[in-house]
């Protein structure tokens, strides 16, 4: 709870009730909100809003519906024109997908213009952010403060403090921030926290824990990451808070499938914070902040190009009311307007006077005693409004008495956000999984049902196959009628089987010939459970990724990795991908999406470990693949 204390002049004042919030918004989130439900009755958001206490506008549901339609999230057609419209609403894929983001509205438009300029992980940290309260970066409250937040911001790859913002502010408390650098510099913050305290525990955890098949606490106590993010001036929960929402936003998209996601920009590290040492503390022992000047800078990780398309994003997304801006005229009041002949006369008469900004607007209550001239300009001769391009946006609107005239840059910017078109699975690229190995390769195939495909696989000169089963060997030839007949002809061509193994138990020896380890719809057929699914491909990645860095022990991390560390392949149908939360799975434990594709299963029938000998359906099947970096 939160009192403040005002004098009783300035309280008597103030109105008794604020205006509902329903009657000062747009209603664009909302109203695609209503149109998504899947209960008619609610779906028509006139009808829907007209009931609430202080119902808004019919006139503001109708724009908000136009402005959807504008960006192509949804078709509308107005079946009645009485007092409240009878509405016929249909959604777009591309609005499905909208709706589904847990984003305002405009974020969720940030997010995809970024991603069609191949910036979607930067512009889903910004986007998730935006949605945090507070920032990740602590922001001092009170007088005296704005300083030492200043210096925070430069340590985070801020625009350093000059003399001038010093002479500007007159004294050092009152430096004023850029709300561009504040949100890149908050941007930076996450990304540090991510590499230099996630990641670096995660890493001591995959090389001292023996017993990967089971969750361990790898942040250590709640109290020690405080004490870190206290030292880097940084709010845990804000960080912890982005965190599950860029989980949720990137789940989202996998199930989806936009097809931005085709793009390797928008799969891969690229903006993935990577240094070369890690991050080493400085003067902890005179001081609870590291002193160290820089921790992370934006520019360590996004091209200065990238840095000034994502300013130009952040301007469209701050705009009120762009779409609006570029069409409606403005026009003054009658009650406020002169005759023209007076216009004309008084311009004549007094040419030398500036135009009155305020009768531009019809909101000038001096009439003829104005010191100013009332002649109606245009956009372009009115004065420029400072801020309507600006990172903030004008917050005016409409209302505002100077021009708005929009940059070229940010509507060809605001324009691609409506751009978006969703990949229709059947359109996708498909690919059949004995074709993605060559020669010399070492394939490792894990809980391979019946293993067909490996017995396929091995009809391909110089690859080398290594199949596997959960199953024993007396099991695994009980239930599979097939199984047999496959392991002999894997085992007679030089290849090998093993049995009893636990995709969550690796052992480097068993990966140590391999370049690629491949995992054809895993499945833990003991529950239904999403949990124990999403526990089974946890387990999968630890292990993986610890014998992975047994093999890797002793060579330099980066590149040394990228040519050690095999290539890993996961198939997955559905909407698998974003229930079992693979995205922050794999990236948890450094393996990162570089690529999917559709999978032709149709020449590879696949059979569950089960006590019948039947045929596996597989449904929308994705191959998704991995690189292992450090």
């Amino acid at each position: 709870m939160v009192i403040r204390m005002l004098p009783k002049r300035l309280y008597l004042c103030t109105p008794k009730f604020e205006n509902p919030q329903i009657l000062m918004s747009s209603l664009r989130s909302e109203t695609l909100l209503l149109c998504s439900a899947t209960n008619s009755q609610i779906s028509k958001p006139h009808q829907t809003m007209s009931q609430c206490v202080d119902a808004p506008e019919m006139d503001t549901i109708t724009q908000s519906l136009g402005f959807l339609q504008r960006i192509n999230a949804l078709t509308y057609t107005v079946k009645s024109n009485g007092k409240i419209p009878k509405t016929k609403v249909e959604l777009t894929p591309f609005g499905q997908l909208l709706a589904n983001l847990p984003l305002e509205l405009d974020a969720s438009r940030l997010v995809i213009a970024g991603a069609l300029e191949g910036l979607l992980r930067p512009c889903v940290v910004l986007a998730a952010i935006l949605s945090t309260s507070p920032h990740p970066i602590i922001k001092p409250f009170g007088a005296g403060k704005s300083f030492k937040f200043r210096q925070t911001l430069e340590r985070y790859g801020g625009r350093p403090i000059t003399e001038e913002d010093l002479a500007e502010g007159q004294e050092k408390e009152t430096v004023a921030e850029d709300p561009a650098d504040t949100l890149l510099a908050n941007l930076s913050a996450y990304e540090f926290w991510c590499r230099e305290w996630q990641d670096v525990k995660r890493l001591k955890t995959l090389c001292n824990v023996d017993d990967l098949s089971v969750e361990v606490n790898w942040d250590g106590t709640e109290k020690a990451m405080s004490e870190w993010c206290q030292q880097h001036q940084l709010t845990p929960l804000s960080t912890v808070g982005v965190q599950e929402t860029i989980e949720n936003v990137m789940g989202i998209f996998h199930q989806f499938h936009p097809s931005f996601l085709n793009d390797p920009n928008n799969l891969g590290i690229k903006h993935i914070y990577q240094p070369s040492s890690l991050h080493s503390c400085q003067g902890l022992d005179h001081s609870e902040i590291c002193l160290q000047k820089v921790y992370l800078a934006p520019s360590w990780f996004l091209e200065p190009s990238e840095i000034e398309t994502i300013k130009g994003l952040l301007k469209v997304m701050r705009h009120q009311g762009l779409e609006e801006v570029l069409s409606v005229a403005m026009q003054p009041s009658a009650d406020a307007t002169p005759e023209p002949s007076e216009l004309r006369g008084r311009a004549a008469r007094e040419p030398e006077r500036p135009v009155c900004a305020y009768f531009q607007k019809g909101i000038c209550s001096k009439g003829d005693s104005c010191r100013f001239r009332h002649v109606l300009q245009s956009e372009n001769e009115r004065p420029l409004c400072n801020f309507f391009n600006s990172v903030t946006g004008c917050h005016k609107g409409a209302q505002c008495i100077y021009a708005h005239v929009v940059d070229p840059s940010v509507a060809v910017l605001a324009s691609k956000a409506s751009d978006i078109r969703l990949t229709e699975y059947e359109k996708m690229d498909k690919v059949s999984p004995d074709q993605l190995y060559n020669s010399g390769d070492g394939v490792l195939l894990l809980g391979e049902g019946n293993m067909s495909l490996a017995a396929k696989i091995t009809r391909k000169p110089g690859v080398k196959v290594v199949a596997t089963s959960l199953l024993s060997r007396y099991e695994f030839i009980e239930r599979h009628m097939s199984g047999g007949e496959n392991l002999y002809r894997i085992e007679s061509s030089g290849h090998a089987a093993f049995f009893g193994i636990d995709a969550r138990c690796l052992s480097p020896d068993l990966i140590a010939g391999a370049n690629n380890v491949a995992w054809y719809f895993p499945l833990d057929e003991s529950s239904d459970d999403l949990s124990i699914q999403q526990e089974l491909i946890a387990g999968f990645f630890r292990s993986l990724s610890a014998a992975v860095l047994v093999l890797l022990k002793g060579s330099a991390p980066g590149s040394a990795s990228d040519k050690m560390a095999p290539k890993l392949r996961l198939a997955l149908q559905g909407d698998q991908f974003s229930r079992w939360r693979v995205h922050s799975m794999s990236q948890a434990n450094f393996w990162f999406l570089e690529g999917r594709h559709a999978v032709d299963m149709s020449q590879h029938p696949y059979q569950l470990r089960s006590s019948e000998d039947r045929e596996f359906k597989v449904e929308r099947p994705i191959l998704y693949s991995f690189s292992f970096r450090l």
